[in-house]
């Protein structure tokens, strides 16, 4: 059977809401390219199970748009990304 959230919906609705309420958003310096400060870019596919956790820009919570409900398959989601991020 189908499983049916609308948690990826209410992401990006909330992450476009982010957008249109912030001016003048700064892109960190590590991920814009030619800049001196890429070398502090940390590649996540060379680490062990392709994650590190770093900046990649504002947002709400660094970022942290996505938020997976606590049941059915949602609940594993939401159990790895706490466990990557240390919080959610």
């Amino acid at each position: 059977s189908t499983v049916k959230s609308n948690a990826s919906y209410r992401a990006i609705d909330s992450a476009l809401d982010f957008v249109r309420s912030s001016s003048n958003l700064e892109v960190p310096n590590h991920l814009k390219n030619l800049h001196p400060d890429k070398k502090n870019y940390i590649y996540p596919h060379s680490h062990p199970n392709g994650f590190i956790k770093q900046f990649y820009g504002p947002g709400k919570e660094e970022g942290n748009f996505y938020r997976p409900k606590e049941s059915g398959q949602e609940k594993y989601l939401r159990e790895r990304l706490q466990e990557l991020w240390g919080k959610f």
